[in-house]
């Protein structure tokens, strides 16, 4: 009764497994861009002549 039961609930759980392996893919993701917005804007920061602003036109 059990190893039949299981059989047929089986498919349905699959797509929580996918949804799980897709949030920590997409977690990942932001977390890089996260980090690497970082480094870009303490670098404009920190250089004010780089600006695009402060460019001559």
């Amino acid at each position: 009764f059990f190893y039949a039961e299981e059989l047929f609930a089986a498919p349905i759980h699959w797509g929580f497994v996918v949804l799980g392996w897709g949030f920590f893919a997409l977690g990942g993701f932001f977390l890089q861009c996260i980090s690497r917005v970082r480094v870009l804007t303490t670098a404009v920061y920190e250089n004010p002549k780089m600006n695009v602003e402060n460019q001559p036109s």
